[in-house]
């Protein structure tokens, strides 16, 4: 087995946030009284995670962890090493357990192979490693933690090779929002789990690591449903808006998402909807699919949705979610708009970037449309605009949207993101 290298460019890096594409770790913030102090002089950070040799041999997971991993978990795995220490931050001390996404050889593998999403530098390394080493890499990594506990109790819901779906009243996502009685989890192999309310469908979270524990195994929907991995986008705070509103002659109104069936295979995650107003009438059906990116500065998810219409003159709106944490857009908004009724339109950035301030990081959105959807701005939000009648035509659209949480943002790097989507 011969190693090769990183496909991703081996960048100079000024910000934390273009750093991620080249290092590893579970940043955790130090006290500023401990960071390395500023010169007045931008620093300059170069990491080389593997060896310049292209034909040198993989010997074995250490081999492997010291030229990918001790830059930022140190030798000893405590979460100290150099780069980390350089930057003021920690990664994750494996010497001390307690992984986010699960401690187990699936879950250490899974987080190898996709990266961490959020504000975490640490990367995906499903292009740079293969399968094996990836394997080979999480065995090492067992032997720097603790020894494990007694087992579980038995009524965790374990993932393989094949998504899974699970139904069951939900727990509320945070404190002080509600629970949901009708609930569904969709589980990925990569260890990302899809949170939804389904009386009303709508996301309320993106977990990553263990899939989940119940009270029963009927699956019939009336156990309790305990996620068991950590949530990094949680929309509306854990009790989201609609995502769909109608838009009829410039008016809009709420759409209700009515579940219509699920769909979970080898190749394809995904649920079907169908979207009534509030006399019941059908207005618009849905399929959404669901997919995991694995990017250089970590997970990503893109939801993909095809719209088709029911009823004339009428064309649906979905959410972006701009402003449902207190941020706000810093990239992508059109400088011009077009008045269309009580709300604006403008085109979707030519490279389909977004970038939205999200507490004390970013949220990087990429949207691939057809080409009649446009960006809506009403009062409180930026939404897409989906056309499905042209006339009295009935048409169908699809757009997908990706979403990537970062420390920083440049365009340099989202012109690598953009690559590396387009792969």
């Amino acid at each position: 087995m011969k190693h090769s290298k990183p496909t991703w460019p081996r960048l100079a890096l000024a910000t934390l946030g273009a750093l991620a594409a080249a290092s590893c770790g579970s940043a955790e913030k130090v006290p500023a009284a401990e960071r390395p102090q500023a010169t007045g002089e931008p620093t300059v950070t170069e990491v080389v995670m593997m060896s310049d040799d292209e034909d040198e041999p993989v010997h074995d997971g250490k081999w492997l962890y010291e030229r990918n991993c001790a830059g930022c978990h140190n030798a000893n795995g405590d979460g100290h090493g150099p780069t980390m220490v350089q930057l003021g931050l920690e990664a994750r001390d494996f010497k001390q357990g307690g992984f986010a996404f699960g401690n187990t050889r699936e879950a250490i593998y899974r987080t190898i192979t996709a990266g961490m999403p959020g504000s975490s530098v640490m990367p995906s390394f499903k292009v740079s490693l293969d399968e094996d080493e990836r394997w080979m890499l999480a065995d090492f990594v067992l032997t720097l933690c603790p020894a494990p506990g007694e087992p579980a109790s038995g009524t965790r819901i374990a993932i393989g090779s094949h998504p899974q779906i699970a139904r069951g009243l939900l727990p509320a996502v945070a404190d002080g929002k509600p629970q949901w009685p009708r609930g569904i989890l969709l589980g990925t192999p990569e260890g990302l789990t899809f949170e939804y309310r389904v009386d009303d469908v709508r996301l309320l979270a993106v977990r990553q690591g263990e899939f989940a524990d119940r009270t029963d195994w009927n699956d019939r929907g009336g156990g309790e449903l305990v996620p068991l991995g950590k949530a990094f986008y949680v929309p509306g705070g854990g009790d989201p808006k609609p995502a769909f509103t109608a838009m009829h002659f410039g008016n809009e109104r709420p759409l209700a998402a009515r579940l219509k069936s699920t769909l979970a295979t080898r190749d394809a995650l995904g649920l079907d909807c169908e979207l009534v107003d509030k006399r019941g009438t059908r207005l618009a059906s849905i399929e959404e699919r669901l997919r995991v990116e694995a990017l250089s500065i970590g997970g990503a998810f893109t939801r993909s949705f095809a719209v088709r219409g029911d009823l004339e003159s009428v064309n649906v709106v979905f959410d972006l979610g701009a402003t449902h944490d207190g941020g706000a857009w810093v990239r992508g908004e059109p400088t011009a708009w077009q008045q269309a009724g009580e709300v604006l339109r403008g085109a979707i950035p030519a490279d389909g970037w977004l970038v939205g301030k999200r507490g004390d990081g970013f949220e990087l959105v990429h949207v691939v449309a057809d080409k009649n959807v446009k960006l809506v701005r009403d009062s409180e939000s930026l939404h897409l605009f989906v056309p499905v009648f042209a006339g009295a035509e009935q048409v169908s659209a699809s757009f997908a949207v990706t979403v990537i949480g970062a420390s920083e943002w440049s365009e340099e790097l989202l012109a690598t993101l953009g690559k590396e989507l387009a792969r």
